[in-house]
């Protein structure tokens, strides 16, 4: 129970609206699921009410971890996951629509022989939405990239897989205003090799009307994207260090592949961005994870650039412990939240740690922790057209199994 504590021909490339497939699409699985309201915090869904709270659980009796969230145009939303039922040794990925209380409307499951997972989503305009991640059961590498979009009822419009000999993998997606999506995740073209940042620009239909791929001869891939008011593409990620290990990497494309700037910023031997977003004055505000010194734990990064790439500020969030952020979202009213995991606070081994930061200097406006006795963490943030946040991650504190999708519905100042 929670509670608040303060390419190339050599491509394979496989684009369907029908038929058969490796990877099976069903609306359930074996395992029995439980979507259940966590005690500790009821709904509050009084329609007198400014916003609608709640807390959420959903899953097996094995492991379920969602991994992203995007809100649709009806007023619901679209997180995805993984799903594992005891005793299975792969993944399988995991969607579900939830209302506006966090109940789940549909769930739809896809799966192989192998692992399938759901990493990353973006809203489409008819309430659906494009579902990224990575196949191990079709394809022609050790895994390859996977998406899947999907109508408002979660039928499978089309189906994308693509990929070479070696490791390629979607890791986020944002809608384009034609209909069209951009795709990030990164691509290697020989097995146990290096690994380049791959950007694939989709039209309406699935189809890749160009793909850039970035970096060097080492470890290299991006995260998160996100559109800019003008049309340009937002990346984030990590660039491998001429020095050894990892830095923080950011560039800006024009809607053509075209890389205006790329970034890399560097204050450890592992740094690495993990979100992007661009505020309403035109700069930008990226999210990254930072090791200090020696220690084996991380901080959160938080930077804020002008439009050309350059650094406005800069602030590290030290929880006292490992400390590492996974989504940052902007609001209308001058703020930025940053959701992270902290085992330095809070009640159990890891938390949910929500920052509220100015956007002028990155000074911290308000902090919540909610956690139960074991680990609670979170993976997704989006802000709701009523300023209310949604966050998804995953939690042993509560649910059915060992691990079961975390689902929160909080207000504006991350409030119950």
């Amino acid at each position: 129970m929670l509670r608040l504590s303060i390419l190339a021909s050599s491509l394979a490339l496989a684009v369907s609206t029908a038929g058969a497939s490796p990877v099976s699409e069903t609306e359930t699985d074996s395992d029995a699921v439980t979507d259940q309201m966590a005690l500790a915090v009821p709904a509050m869904c009084d329609p007198t009410l400014e916003h609608c709270t709640w807390q959420r659980t959903h899953g097996g009796h094995g492991v379920d971890k969602a991994y992203a969230v995007a809100t649709l145009s009806d007023g619901g939303a679209m997180a995805v996951g993984t799903t594992r039922a005891p005793g299975q040794m792969r993944d399988d990925a995991l969607v579900l629509r939830l209302d506006s209380s966090g109940g789940a409307v549909w769930r739809r499951v896809f799966g192989g022989w192998e692992t399938e997972q759901a990493l990353g989503v973006a809203a489409a305009a008819d309430a659906g939405a494009l579902v990224v991640g990575q196949t191990r059961s079709e394809g022609a590498g050790e895994s390859d990239l996977w998406a899947a979009r999907l109508g408002s009822d979660g039928s499978t419009l089309w189906r994308l897989v693509h990929g070479g000999p070696g490791n390629d993998r979607a890791r986020g997606a944002t809608a384009i205003d034609d209909d069209g999506f951009v795709v990030v995740g990164f691509a290697s073209q020989t097995a146990g090799q290096g690994r380049d940042v791959s950007i694939l620009r989709l039209d309406a239909l699935g189809s890749i009307l160009w793909e850039q791929t970035l970096g060097g001869a080492g470890t290299d891939g991006a995260s998160s994207v996100a559109m800019a008011a003008d049309g340009d593409i937002l990346v984030v990620g990590h660039h491998s260090s001429p020095v050894g290990g990892f830095d923080l990497w950011a560039a800006r494309l024009d809607g053509d592949g075209l890389v205006r700037w790329q970034r890399s910023f560097d204050r450890s031997v592992f740094d690495a961005g993990t979100g992007i977003v661009e505020l309403a004055d035109g700069s930008i505000a990226v999210l990254g994870i930072t090791q200090p010194g020696a220690r084996m734990s991380l901080d959160t990064w938080v930077l804020r650039l002008d439009a050309d790439g350059s650094v406005i500020w800069q602030r590290i969030l030290d929880g006292g412990g490992n400390d590492p952020a996974w989504a940052i979202v902007g609001g209308p009213s001058g703020e930025l939240v940053v959701a992270a995991a902290t085992d330095g606070r809070g009640a159990g081994s890891s938390d949910v740690w929500l920052m509220g930061l100015e956007v002028e200097d990155g000074s911290l406006r308000w902090e919540r922790i909610y956690g139960g006795a074991a680990w609670d963490r979170p993976t997704g943030l989006v802000r709701r057209a009523d300023g209310s946040l949604l966050v998804v991650g995953y939690t042993t504190s509560s649910g059915a199994g060992y691990e079961d999708w975390l689902l929160m519905g909080l207000d504006p100042e991350g409030l119950f």
